[in-house]
């Protein structure tokens, strides 16, 4: 691109600027894309909106609500830590009843465990979930 300037022509010539590049057996093979145009870049600002005094409260009901809930879950799984079954003799009985009354019991001692170790994972999985939701409202 050329622009005059009273009795002088310039030349204005686009600054490229070269890229890393990185070779494989020592071989550099430049493409087009190797250079870029340079654009300056402004940096955006951000502004932080800052929270109204019901949004602070219904934040607040949240977080005590989710640790009411994580409380409750923690003691659950605290109650079947204490829960032992010595597997050599039975000393234990589970019943299940349904919504028509109908129940079924068992008493084997490998069928408590591993129904108690379930539980446990699920407790765990929940507690976990809770917890990363009270950090996601305090981070909000």
């Amino acid at each position: 691109m050329t622009q005059v300037k009273g009795n002088t022509a310039l030349k204005v010539v686009e600054e490229k600027k070269p890229v890393l590049m990185i070779s494989e057996g020592g071989k550099n093979k430049p493409t087009a894309n190797d250079v870029q145009k340079t654009d300056e870049v402004k940096p955006e600002t951000v502004v932080k909106k800052e929270p109204t005094l019901q949004e602070l409260k219904n934040r607040a009901t949240i977080i005590h609500l989710l640790d009411e809930k994580h409380t409750k879950l923690t003691a659950k799984r605290s109650s079947l830590d204490t829960f032992r079954i010595k597997h050599e003799s039975e000393n234990a009985q589970i019943v299940v009843t349904d919504a028509n009354g109908e129940e079924f019991k068992s008493s084997s001692p490998k069928t408590i465990g591993k129904l108690i170790g379930f539980w446990k994972e699920e407790f765990d999985e929940a507690i976990t979930e809770i917890e990363e939701e009270i950090k996601k409202q305090f981070a909000a």
